[in-house]
């Protein structure tokens, strides 16, 4: 169970955003959607917020803060038990990296909906769920507009 959690890419569920606080005594990030949010306390925390965009595995993340496993599954308890955080089992996002490269930005772009669509579902990795659509079929029966309007959309 352990490796697979430490295989996994963590990254915050779409629309969910923090606001890091500095106190006097403690730091803290308040995480959540519009409507709702938790209060994460600490300095790792913030860094792992940071961290979590679906790029690293949480095995990296680990290491570049310096956690072991029990603080990490302290921070990240809170966060999945009240669905603001996914562990994908590939990486989550596609990150362009800021290159030229005209088609990857477009794909990027193209798929960023369906993916941050995908993220909300109970699913392991919303990529593979993205990837694997090619697999299913769709009849379409009819030749009316609808029925050509929706064939040359599918195309």
């Amino acid at each position: 169970m352990i490796t697979l959690l430490m295989s996994s890419y963590p990254a915050l569920r779409p629309g969910v955003n923090y606001l890091i606080k500095h106190e006097e005594n403690q730091s803290y990030a308040l995480v959540g959607t519009a409507n709702f949010g938790i209060k994460i306390v600490g300095h790792n925390s913030i860094l792992f917020l940071q961290k979590a965009k679906g790029q690293l595995e949480l095995n990296e993340i680990m290491k570049d803060i310096g956690l072991t496993s029990n603080q990490l599954l302290e921070i990240i308890e809170p966060l999945i038990r009240n669905n603001l955080l996914i562990l994908s089992t590939t990486p989550t996002y596609l990150n362009p990296n800021g290159e030229d490269d005209v088609s990857r930005n477009v794909s990027a772009s193209r798929i960023t909906p369906e993916l941050n669509t995908l993220a909300w579902r109970k699913t392991l990795s919303p990529v593979l769920d993205l990837i694997s659509r090619k697999d299913k079929e769709i009849l379409i029966l009819g030749e009316n507009r609808l029925a050509f309007a929706l064939f040359e959309l599918f195309q």
